[in-house]
């Protein structure tokens, strides 16, 4: 059980140093980092799309951020009744 929220990082190219350097260029406008955000519940689905090469930049997932794909199967329900 987590009782706690966490914030993960992580960067699989470069160094931890590497990365710091980026974000302070990105917060200098010097560099602009792509990235989208995603909900968590929707992780599997985000991962295939990474390996497929559909996503460009970082995907980042957002706990609680609303699934759009759940949405969409809510609505669905709602016209079929």
């Amino acid at each position: 059980m987590i009782s706690r929220e966490l914030t993960v990082v992580g960067n699989l190219v470069g160094t931890y140093n590497d990365l710091a350097e980026l974000m302070e260029l990105n917060h200098q406008g010097k560099v602009k980092i792509a990235a989208d955000r995603f909900p968590l519940e929707d992780a599997v689905d985000v991962m295939h799309q990474l390996e497929e090469g559909k996503i460009e930049g970082r995907a980042v997932l957002v706990p609680g951020m609303p699934s759009a794909k759940k949405e969409a199967k809510e609505v669905a329900a709602v016209r079929r009744a």
